[in-house]
């Protein structure tokens, strides 16, 4: 069983070397146009300044709202509702058959 020590030493170091180079990496390519907003998890950083409502949301709700109807705008908002819905909610607790699905 890992120590608490060595739990916060295997995230710092996925945060180094993983997630860090790969968000650089996606901010450099000037095709996507990506805007990194990190999460510093600082004391006192509010769930709204990552546009989340809390911090186990993983979905930027809003974010994702406006993309759906930009690129599909001739969808209504019953239609925009069920692709969110479909996206966050999941049947079960399988989760190999949720990214399946």
């Amino acid at each position: 069983m890992l120590s608490d020590r060595t739990s916060i030493q295997l995230k710092l170091y996925e945060k180094n070397h993983v997630e860090e180079p790969f968000l650089k990496q996606l901010e450099s390519m000037p095709g996507l146009k990506w805007k990194v907003i990190r999460d510093e998890m600082s004391p006192g950083q509010t769930p709204s300044e990552t546009q989340r409502e809390d911090f186990t949301q993983v979905l930027m709700k809003k974010n994702l709202e406006d993309a759906i109807k930009r690129i599909n705008p001739w969808m209504n908002e019953q239609q925009i509702f069920e692709a969110i819905s479909d996206l966050t909610s999941h049947e079960g607790d399988n989760l190999f058959k949720n990214n399946h699905r």
